[in-house]
């Protein structure tokens, strides 16, 4: 079925979204009182924008005819060349492929030698995945010459090589206001004269933690559904299934793993939407603890389940725990930190069984 709209990466500062403080800055930088040697630290979780904006500034670096506010221009011979893929002033690499000693000398130093822009930009995705001896090159690099500046993306800078770390200026991406990118979204329906349902958007919003990419990349998936209602962002969320994830929860504190790893698994469609239905439902969880009579909004992942049920799992977790109220919102709210912790675009049925260790090791102690 034909996309009723699909939203595009951002080619100009003024198409990004909620970030207006990061945008300024790197705008100020791009100036003529700024120089522009200077290496940069996009910091924050996957789907949060740093690429787009990484792309952004790598492109007005090497563009011939920047505009007004600093975005590149798009047409001139380097800008075509970045969007072509064939710059060699311009170079993308993923760190958890391409992080090692080898594919960094080439890729950053050999290539470097067909540039004919006054400066080259290599742009570092996943660079907290770097092994030792590529981060090593790199900073060689960096401490070496000026003609390359390095923009490293960072999902999580406690893993980030220090030594690279305190070379650039840090810059934190990060959720934008709900109501921003709500507002966003409604202008793209607007613009394409869409029939929406603002509790889609909501939705949309609230599934992708307020995170610009990744609300983007929902909104394009609702579009291909053929309607951006309700039930089509539930679907490309994988929200709404919050009874199989409470399911999941009942026949694991009953012992029966492989009954409840099958729940796990029904709950939504892929991997990360799975990670992300059960982080807000033991985060529902373990906020019930603190305020039982809660009232309010609640994660569209979990929002059809009823608060009898939620009484009853927590008791069935104080069983588990040894008869202790106490020690079972403790072992909640340690799930809940180890769950967060989770790479979301890792394995959800491998983060399964090794949270199921834990939660055994851990009621162990108690």
């Amino acid at each position: 079925m034909k996309p009723l709209a699909e939203i595009h990466p951002p080619l100009a500062f003024s198409e990004i979204v909620g970030q207006d403080v990061v945008v300024e800055a790197l705008r100020i930088r791009l100036s003529a009182k700024q120089k522009l040697d200077c290496h940069l630290t996009f910091v924050g979780p996957g789907g949060a924008g740093k690429r787009s904006l990484a792309k952004i500034y790598a492109q007005s670096l090497v563009c011939d005819e920047r505009l007004a506010d600093g975005s590149p221009c798009q047409a001139c011979a380097e800008c075509l060349a970045i969007r072509r893929g064939s710059s060699f002033a311009h170079v993308e690499i993923d760190a958890k492929t391409q992080g090692d000693d080898k594919t960094m000398r080439h890729l950053v130093e050999a290539d470097a030698l067909l540039n004919t822009a006054n400066v080259r930009v290599v742009v570092v995705d996943n660079a907290e995945h770097l092994t030792i001896s590529g981060a090593d090159t790199v900073l060689k690099t960096m401490e070496r010459e000026t003609e390359t500046v390095f923009l490293f993306l960072v999902n999580d800078l406690r893993v980030f090589a220090g030594a690279l770390l305190s070379r650039c200026h840090v810059f934190r991406v990060g959720p934008v206001d709900e109501a921003v990118l709500e507002r966003y979204l409604a202008s793209v329906c607007d613009q394409f004269c869409i029939v929406y349902e603002r509790a889609a958007l909501r939705t949309i919003v609230q599934g992708s933690d307020r995170l610009t990419g990744r609300a983007i990349k929902t909104f394009n998936e609702v579009s291909k559904l053929g309607e951006v209602n309700l039930a089509n962002a539930r679907s490309a969320l994988g929200l709404g299934r919050g009874m199989d994830v409470l399911r999941c929860w009942h026949l694991l504190l009953a012992g029966q793993f492989e009954e409840s790893l099958s729940a796990f698994d029904r709950a939504a469609v892929n991997d990360p939407a799975r990670i992300r239905a059960m982080q807000a439902f033991l985060c529902e969880l373990t906020l019930r603890d603190e305020i039982p009579e809660r009232a309010g909004e609640v994660h569209p992942a979990i929002e059809l389940i009823e608060s009898e049920a939620w009484t009853e799992l927590a008791r069935e977790w104080d069983r588990f725990a040894g008869s202790s109220s106490t020690n079972g919102k403790k072992m909640r709210r340690d799930i809940l930190v180890w769950w967060r912790r989770v790479e979301m675009y890792g394995s959800a049925s491998i983060a399964f069984r090794r949270g199921y260790e834990w939660l055994h090791r851990r009621n162990a102690h108690y």
